[in-house]
């Protein structure tokens, strides 16, 4: 008399797998992003200043610095 095979366990109904369902789970895996990678969006990241950009952003405030301590003194003087 043949002995038939263990049972599967109940969340494993069948181990036989068709081609398909191989390639469907490989690309499954391929398009899973790895928990290690963070995504933030585009309009969370701080933008990145090229040169004339920051040379421009601290004139800017150089002068507007210089230019309220002229208004001061200024205000000053006619007071």
């Amino acid at each position: 008399m043949d002995s038939l095979p263990p049972l599967l366990p109940p969340h494993h109904p069948s181990t036989y797998s068709t081609d398909e369902e191989d390639i469907a789970s490989e690309e499954h895996q391929f398009w899973q992003i790895p928990s290690s990678i963070l995504i933030i969006s585009p309009s969370f990241q701080k933008p990145k200043l090229n040169l004339a950009s920051q040379v421009k952003q601290i004139l800017g405030c150089t002068l507007e610095q210089a230019d309220e301590e002229i208004e001061r003194e200024w205000s000053n003087r006619q007071g």
